[in-house]
Parts: C-alpha cells; sequence; structure tokens
C-alpha cells in the first residue's frame, strides 16, 4: 500500500460525523474537489476552464437582457401612463406641464398623478413592471423539474425562445393588456435567469469556485444592464417603445444562439460520496480527482457538446424534484434566506418603479433617466470584490483554520457589510425623496443611496444562493424552485402598489419600513449561523457517522443509500495505476482544484 494511500484512509477516519453541507475541503493542505468529478470526459466538472467560463459568460449576455428589460420597463413607467391615457409623451420634458395636466401643485409626481382623472389608474399601469415578476417566480416551479427530468440545455433553449418571442408579441400590442400578456409570457422565458442558470453554475463549478462564478453572473449582468438601460430612454421617446423591444429580443436572439454555442448538457445524477467529495475513484499520489477515462466512457464528441437531448429522459425525476420542493420548506436555512431575499427583491422593485418620478421631479429629461444606471454601474466592481473575490477567500481561510473543515455557515459572515449597506441606502433613499426640494443636488444623493443598496442586495443575494446551494447538494434543484419563486412572489406581494403607498405612506415611512424588514431578517440569520450544522442534521441527515457508515438523506433522482450504478465507478478504489493509463505531468489550471495531471481534454 503506498504513502498517499495511507494519508487518504487516515484523512477519511470514522470519529466524526460529515453532516450534509460540510466538507473537507483542505486534506494534507492541499485543495480538494468537492463534489469529486467522475472518470468521465463528458462529466462536466472535467470541462477545462476557458469552457466553463465561455457557457457562464454566454448565460451572463442571455440572463442580463432578461432581467434588464425588468428593470427598462419600470424606468419608462410614466412614459406607458400617457401613452395608455391618450397624452402626448412632451408634456414628461417638463415638470411644469406634468403637473399642470394632473391638476396639483404637488411636486410629488406620484401624488399628482394621482389626483388626474385618467382612464387607466396609475397601479394599472406599473403591472407592466410587477405582474411579470410574479410570473418570473412561479416558471421556476415549471422549469427546474423540467430540467431535472429533459435535461437544463433543452430547457434553457426553450426558455431563450420564449423570452425574444415576448418581446416581439409586446412590440406588436395594441392595448394595454395585451402589452401585460406579452410582458408575462417574456417573463416566463426569463424565469431562467432566477433558477436554471444558477443550477448550471453549480452543477460546472466547485464549491470553493462558486462564490466567484455567481459574483461573476450577477455583476456582469449589471454592466450589461445599464449599458442597454442608458440607451433605452433616448430610444423608447427618440424612435418608439415598440422599436425598443425589437432591439431587445434581437440582442436576446443573439445571446440564445451563444446559449446553444457554449452551454453544454450539465444535468447528471452523482452519488452521495461524490457529493461530499469523498474519495470514490482510483487516485493517483498527488491527485485530487480521477483521470479521464476515455476508453471506458468514450470521448466528447459533437453530439454532447451541440445536442439537445443528451440525457435519458425520466419523467419520475420531474415529478419528484416538484414534490421535494415542498420538503424544502421545512429547512430553517432555506426559509430565513428566502425571506431576507424576498425583502431585498420587494425594496428593490419598488425603488426601480418610483425612482423615475422622484428624477423627473428635479427636473431630469426623461431622455436622460437612463443615466441613473451609472449608480449601478459603478456599483459592480463593489459587488464582485465583497460577494465574489473576497467572499472565497474568506471562506476557504477559515477552512483552513479548522483543520480543511468546510461549513456553509462561513458565508453568512460575508453579508454583514451588504446587509449595512442595504438597510442605509433604503432609508436615505426615502429621506432624500421626501425632501426632494430641500437637499442640495437631491439627484446626486439619490443616485448614491441606490449605489448603496445596489451593492448591499446584489452582495447579499450573490452569498444566499451560494450558502443555500452548499448547504443542502443533494436537494438543489428543488431549493432553487422555493428560493427563485417565492423570493419573487413575495417581492411581488410588496410591491404591487409601491406607487400607491409611496403616496399615501410618504417615501420616508415606506423606505424606512423596508429598511427595518431588511435589517430584522438580517438578525433572524444568527440563529441560522450558530445552529445551521444541526438543522442541517436534522433535516437532510449526515454523510458519514462516527463509524464512517454513509448515511446520506436520498438525493433527488436517486434511490436511498444508493451510490451510483456500477458503470459510474468502473475502477476499485486502490493505489495502483490504470491499466493502459500512461502517467500524466503535472498541470496548472488556476480556476480548479489542484489537477497533477494533463488530460485529453486540452
Amino acid at each position: 500500500m503506498s504513502e498517499q494511500t495511507t494519508k487518504d484512509d487516515a484523512a477519511n477516519q470514522p470519529g466524526a460525523e460529515l453532516v450534509v453541507g460540510s466538507s473537507k475541503l483542505f486534506q494534507e493542505n492541499q485543495l480538494q474537489c468537492i463534489p469529486m468529478p467522475t472518470p468521465d470526459p463528458k462529466d462536466p466538472f472535467n470541462l477545462p476552464s476557458w469552457r466553463k467560463w465561455m457557457a457562464i459568460i454566454s448565460m451572463c449576455f442571455f440572463g442580463s437582457l432578461g432581467l434588464g428589460i425588468e428593470n427598462i420597463i419600470g424606468h419608462l413607467l410614466p412614459l406607458f401612463y400617457f401613452e395608455y391615457n391618450g397624452v402626448s409623451w412632451s408634456v414628461l420634458l417638463e415638470i411644469g406641464s406634468l403637473l399642470a395636466i394632473a391638476g396639483s401643485s404637488s411636486m410629488n409626481v406620484l401624488e399628482a398623478l394621482a389626483t388626474w382623472e385618467s382612464v387607466t389608474p396609475l397601479w394599472r399601469v406599473a403591472l407592466l413592471a410587477t405582474l411579470p415578476i410574479i410570473v418570473n417566480g412561479i416558471s421556476s416551479f415549471v422549469l427546474v423539474p423540467l430540467s431535472s427530468a429533459i435535461g437544463r440545455r433543452p430547457v434553457l433553449l426553450l426558455a431563450g425562445i420564449m423570452a425574444w418571442v415576448g418581446g416581439i408579441w409586446a412590440s406588436q400590442s395594441q392595448s394595454l393588456d395585451a402589452h401585460i400578456a406579452a410582458r408575462c409570457f417574456q417573463a416566463f422565458g426569463a424565469g431562467a435567469v432566477e433558477a436554471i442558470i444558477p443550477l448550471i453554475i453549480q452543477d460546472m463549478t466547485f464549491i470553493h469556485q462558486r462564490n466567484r462564478a455567481f459574483a461573476t453572473l450577477n455583476a456582469s449582468q449589471g454592466v450589461l444592464i445599464i449599458g442597454l438601460g442608458m440607451m433605452s430612454p433616448l430610444i423608447a421617446f427618440y424612435l418608439d417603445w415598440r422599436r425598443l423591444y425589437l432591439i431587445f429580443s434581437g440582442l436576446t436572439a443573439c445571446a440564445w444562439i451563444a446559449v446553444f454555442l457554449c452551454v453544454p448538457e450539465t444535468r447528471r445524477e452523482r452519488s452521495n460520496d461524490e457529493l461530499a467529495g469523498k474519495q470514490v475513484y482510483l487516485l493517483e499520489p498527488g491527485e485530487t480527482r480521477p483521470r479521464p477515462d476515455v476508453e471506458s466512457y468514450g470521448p466528447r464528441t459533437w453530439k454532447s457538446n451541440f445536442g439537445i437531448f443528451n440525457i435519458p429522459i425520466r419523467w419520475s425525476l420531474c415529478f419528484q424534484t416538484f414534490l421535494e420542493s415542498f420538503k424544502c420548506l421545512t429547512f430553517p436555512a432555506v426559509i430565513w434566506a428566502t425571506l431576507l431575499s424576498a425583502a431585498l427583491q420587494g425594496a428593490g422593485n419598488a425603488v426601480t418603479q418610483t425612482s423615475s418620478s422622484v428624477l423627473l421631479t428635479v427636473g431630469w429629461r426623461i431622455e436622460k433617466l437612463g443615466m441613473s444606471g451609472l449608480a449601478l454601474l459603478i456599483a459592480t466592481p463593489f459587488t464582485y470584490f465583497i460577494s465574489g473575490w473576497l467572499a472565497d477567500i474568506v471562506s476557504n481561510w477559515i477552512a483552513r483554520r479548522h483543520d480543511g473543515r468546510r461549513e456553509p455557515e462561513v458565508h453568512l459572515l460575508s453579508i454583514i457589510l451588504p446587509v449595512i449597506l442595504a438597510v442605509l441606502g433604503l432609508v436615505m433613499y426615502g429621506y432624500v425623496c421626501s425632501n426632494i426640494l430641500t437637499i442640495l443636488r437631491a439627484d446626486y444623493a439619490l443616485l448614491v443611496n441606490i449605489f448603496f443598496h445596489t451593492v448591499g442586495s446584489t452582495c447579499i443575494n450573490t452569498t444566499l444562493q451560494v450558502f443555500i446551494l452548499e448547504s443542502y447538494p443533494n436537494f438543489a434543484g428543488p431549493i432553487l424552485i422555493v428560493y427563485s419563486s417565492f423570493r419573487l412572489i413575495c417581492g411581488f406581494g410588496m410591491t404591487v402598489k409601491a406607487t400607491e403607498w409611496a403616496k399615501t405612506m410618504g417615501f420616508l415611512n415606506m423606505f424606512g419600513t423596508y429598511g427595518g424588514l431588511i435589517g430584522a431578517l438580517a438578525l433572524g440569520g444568527l440563529p441560522v449561523f450558530f445552529l445551521g450544522k444541526s438543522f442541517r442534521t436534522r433535516t437532510a441527515g449526515v454523510v458519514e457517522d462516527e463509524e464512517g457508515h454513509t448515511k446520506m438523506a436520498r438525493q433527488p433522482g436517486r434511490p436511498s443509500g444508493s451510490n451510483g450504478s456500477p458503470e459510474n465507478h468502473p475502477a476499485p478504489l486502490n493505489s495502483n495505476p490504470v491499466p493502459g493509463h500512461p502517467r500524466m505531468e503535472p498541470r496548472d489550471e488556476p480556476a480548479g482544484c489542484v489537477i497533477k495531471r494533463r488530460t485529453p481534454l486540452e
């Protein structure tokens, strides 16, 4: 028996429970691959780093367009309000003309418009921005279970088609009802951004990479949204808002092509031991992952790279994933993360719906409203640094300090500063809106507070996604259904009449309430931080008990206690080289585990 085998045995000695979500990230000061890849070259974990990042970048492009239209429509609500009341948009050029038509002396545009005897009330026009949110949330109940049955790739491609077809429909709509229906159809396709894309990223990245991967997704979406958002008011005002939808549909179609070319199928059933990063396959001394076995599994082909239906269809997994999403509603960490994210979503929606009207109040011209996106653009590098690069460093450093053991709850340390920024940004935003005429350069003050809230909310959402997926790796799909759906549905309930509440409650009271709610929910994370491991033990069980027996809760789509089919474990676990495989030279792969071998994939 080799020296390396002895070390591995010592590292896996029984005597301490390994709870679901906990992992041994470092052994002998060497970074481990968690989950453990298989020897199959078609395993998404065995993709070269450049291919993984191409897939992530293409999904960022698609995701930014799906979320961008949501953000932009919110800023254009004043325009649509006049459009569906038969009034020329030119009144939006001067705040005095706007207030004269509204028949009010108030400098609060929302209050002024509320006094106007219009055919279509303000809250109904606001459904263009709010109703798609709840549709987006509901879509996760369909898209995620469907992806468990037929694969991630076909569902993502179908959702992409719905997104750009919905934009064309909206551009041709002739009534508010048709416009809202088209927006909802478009939002159903954009639902892939909330659930399928995070699921794909989770399928192809190791746990020590996920903060950066999710931060890249969220931060890059911000850059593209701002670029498009700054041009959108100009296009809508000087050309036509219908032309804006056509441009977005064309760009979404281009993003769909990029997704088709770059994103492979990533759904793969993994054993309990693989999810925990345990040594399941043959490893050479110094290796942390098995070598790709082309002889046993075959190489990646055009079909595995570009085919649409690359896995066996199993409809039983569709129903099982759907049912298990309700079980996830009993997980304390998931409940808390969903509620906190919902509060952030609702507050963000309220800011989007009200900021354009407030900026018009201080004299901004409608065609320049897109410049408000500069606050989001400046926030982008901060969100990546805090929730990506810094969060990975902190969590990995803590794992090293605790004998290599990684607990998901350490991620929650990374949301302390973002929570402070999010709450501060909301309260100060409400204060500035309430004193818009007495604050010097109130528009700059608004943008600064939007910046604070954006940095805080984006960092929190990124960290929460990583936290819940790492806490319950065997329930990734069901958890994303709960998290993505209920945060959007609750967020819709919190903002369905945000414009009306701003008029009746006042900006400071409304946004102070949002800030207080977020602060209170964040404090609710203290029990999750200190008792999270106990919660995971009770709700999902342990990977390995004190005697070394595997006892992990059932992975969705796999019978209880199964470690995979025999073909997934072609080689016995020992220290001898794989017959017929030459010893391979070390390589450097910065974005992956320490892999001391060269694979046929490069």
